[in-house]
């Protein structure tokens, strides 16, 4: 009989402690931004604050008029860091894009990891031989204008501040952050603007 007593109670115990649980999930989840973010396609993006790993704070609108580093004031942020798996697979890619488009779309690196430090990821970036340039997002102030969650997603920001894609960088079926990159260049439409942000 004690047994069974005992065991009611740690029933009891483990109910309470799960409802709480998942009240507690509930709660967090209300507070996480949605996955459509605060802007979509086709908005216009507020004047964000990047910091490159030299401690300078940069906004949007100064990066856009950078004309060594964007002739039309197109910026591709790639959301990137040190810990991702996936990054991996990314990295030279995002360096060769970088190097490709250079003078004609700023390509960047967005860290995305609120604990890393501009010296360790300075640190990061030498021990891979990594090419492409890399920034900080104090706080994931700017993961949460677009509602990313996942790193590798990318956005490219057209001359006149307006977003023109938002996804993977490079989807399996061929659909790319680069197609969307030729386009804006171009002046014309953006075939595929948006897909899931996978990682």
């Amino acid at each position: 009989m004690r047994i069974r007593i005992v065991m009611i109670s740690m029933l009891s115990v483990g109910f309470v402690l799960g409802a709480a649980a998942l009240a507690h999930h509930a709660m967090w989840m209300q507070n996480q931004p949605s996955g459509k973010g605060i802007i979509k396609v086709g908005d216009k993006v507020p004047d964000l604050s990047i910091k490159t790993l030299d401690g300078k704070s940069v906004k949007l609108s100064e990066l856009q008029k950078d004309e060594k580093q964007t002739k039309k004031g197109v910026v591709v942020l790639s959301f990137w860091c040190s810990t991702c798996h996936s990054c991996r697979h990314v990295e030279a890619h995002l360096g060769k894009l970088a190097k490709d488009y250079a003078g004609q779309a700023a390509v960047i690196a967005l860290d995305a990891n609120a604990d890393d430090t501009a010296e360790g990821i300075a640190a990061f970036v030498k021990k891979k031989g990594l090419t492409m340039p890399v920034v900080l997002d104090p706080g994931g102030q700017t993961a949460d204008v677009f509602g990313i969650k996942v790193t590798t997603t990318t956005v490219i920001i057209d001359g006149n501040g307006v977003l023109r894609y938002c996804g993977q960088f490079k989807q399996k079926d061929g659909a790319s952050a680069e197609d969307a990159l030729k386009a804006v260049l171009a002046g014309v439409e953006v075939a595929v603007s948006a897909t899931p942000h996978n990682g």
